[in-house]
């Protein structure tokens, strides 16, 4: 239905079949486009704000980071089903996404990246003339 103004980098695609072991972990994401923006809500339970690095260069928006084990130095694990360690994603950017002007809010363990969508790429009505007379000739070749 839309074009896909958000993708997952190759690296990311690819990753976990060369590297199926790493420590590292991709946050789960969605993306949602409306008329003015486009907004990426990736869920980031237990990280701390300042431990969340975002960079936008070029046609690519990188979100690294780090979530720390909740329990502790000395804990012995006895069963493990939540990430934490090192966490990584690369997403690019369609053309028409203003790219200058994202902005990242951190809530509830959520974090929502607002990316507007440029002017130019944005539906716009187009009126419908009559013309100087209301009419058109045709002109013999």
């Amino acid at each position: 239905m839309f074009p896909r103004t958000i993708t997952p980098g190759l690296f990311e695609r690819l990753a976990p079949l060369a590297f199926p072991m790493t420590e590292t972990f991709a946050a789960p994401y969605d993306v949602y486009r409306f008329e003015d923006r486009v907004e990426v809500w990736m869920d980031l339970p237990g990280t701390d704000p300042e431990d969340i690095d975002i960079t936008v260069e070029g046609r690519e928006i990188s979100i690294t980071g780090r979530r720390e084990a909740p329990a502790g130095e000395g804990a012995a694990v006895v069963s493990a089903g939540r990430r934490h360690g090192v966490f990584g994603r690369r997403l690019h950017l369609g053309p028409e996404l203003g790219r200058d002007a994202v902005q990242a809010d951190y809530v509830n363990g959520v974090l929502k990246l607002t990316v507007p969508i440029a002017e130019q790429a944005k539906p716009r009505k187009v009126p419908v003339g009559t013309g100087s007379a209301g009419t058109i000739e045709a002109t013999a070749a």
